[in-house]
């Protein structure tokens, strides 16, 4: 019984928690300095930059390359 609780708990860890919008997102914390955003289906905690945007591409410096993304037209960088 052990062995199934773990493999379960193992399961939920690596697949992350699926969303289509921010409001979907129960299960995912993030700390204090952080935004719980849905990104590409999957609940994730980001940093903003603060810097504005229209694409992923002009937030790469503002992230130092970790996974730069443009949400509502902010640089997010994924923790």
């Amino acid at each position: 019984m052990k062995f199934v609780i773990l493999c379960m708990s193992l399961c939920v860890a690596v697949m992350g928690e699926q969303c289509r919008q921010t409001n979907d997102c129960r299960v995912t914390m993030c700390a204090t300095n952080a935004n719980l955003v849905c990104l590409h289906g999957e609940c994730t905690c980001t940093t903003t930059s603060g810097a504005t945007c229209t694409t992923a591409d002009e937030c790469r410096h503002d992230c130092h390359d970790r996974n730069a993304h443009c949400v509502d037209g902010r640089c997010h960088c994924r923790n």
